[in-house]
């Protein structure tokens, strides 16, 4: 493993150190044209292993800003986890492996996946894997963080794609799973006592303390940021989240964001949330 005495950096973000900062780290180009290293990720998954690993070893070239071009200051974990994502399933689904894996995540969502508002990356830790792994998936697939409007989802979408193999999604998902929550600090202000009448409908799927529910595939509003929410909430409402019509749990949800009125009932509906984190 190479020392870590300096930051490492990253051609495809902005030149800002990849790991070990507090300030935003955000990709230069955002919108169309974003990812801009699309067409490299393609080309290194149509390779077979031994090209994918001397491309590894060599860079790509074929673009300045590719994510495979690891000539330079590229940072080597990245090359690590694609490159260890090879052996698959000599691995297994388990939360070690994962824990590997994750050390990517840890530059938006931090190494207890307590997440950073700045970077509009959120709290995860403690999430269930299957709701990790399935939100993963949709990244990957281009059913999440594809919508020109989706500029968070866009930053995602690409990071989801450094996890070479689907047992890996499994495997950091398990990791993920293993972190113990932290509530942070609550930013929303709200009537929660007009929030829980408006939470009842939540309550049919999202369960009576928030606790979520895998067989209606409803994650657990409890682990999340209240910030998060709100701006997830707000894209349902406005059809930047839930309309793919491969995303049939976001097709769900989209009508469901809906029973909500206007923006107060949303921030009254996050307020109740809010009082129903247990330690």
């Amino acid at each position: 493993m190479p020392p870590q005495s300096k930051p490492l950096k990253s051609s495809f973000f902005s030149q800002e150190p990849l790991f070990g900062i507090d300030k935003a780290i955000l990709p230069k180009t955002v919108g169309a044209e974003f990812p801009p290293f699309a067409k490299e990720t393609e080309i290194f998954y149509n390779l077979n292993k031994t090209h994918r690993i001397a491309a590894l070893k060599k860079g790509m070239g074929t673009n300045s800003k590719g994510l495979f071009n690891f000539r330079g200051k590229m940072s080597w974990l990245i090359a690590a986890v694609v490159v260890g994502g090879f052996a698959g399933t000599a691995f297994g689904h388990d939360a070690a492996r994962g824990k590997v894996v994750y050390q990517v995540c840890t530059a938006c969502h931090g190494a207890g996946g307590e997440g950073n508002k700045a970077v509009n990356a959120p709290h995860i830790a403690g999430l269930n894997a299957w709701y990790v792994e399935a939100q993963l998936n949709k990244f990957r697939s281009g059913m999440r963080g594809t919508h020109p409007r989706d500029i968070e989802g866009m930053q995602m979408r690409p990071m989801s794609l450094t996890i070479a193999t689907e047992d890996d999604v499994k495997n950091v998902a398990e990791y993920v799973e293993t972190l113990k929550p932290n509530k942070g600090k609550t930013t929303i202000k709200g009537n929660s006592d007009r929030g829980k009448n408006y939470y009842a409908v939540c309550m049919a799927c999202h369960g009576d303390k928030g606790q979520g529910n895998q067989a209606l595939n409803s994650p657990p509003l409890v682990r999340l940021n209240d910030w998060y929410i709100l701006s997830q909430l707000k894209k349902f409402r406005s059809g930047v989240r839930g309309t793919n019509p491969e995303d049939i749990t976001g097709m769900q949800m989209q009508p469901m964001s809906m029973t909500l009125p206007n923006e107060q009932a949303m921030l009254d509906v996050i307020a109740y949330i809010n009082t129903l984190w247990e330690d």
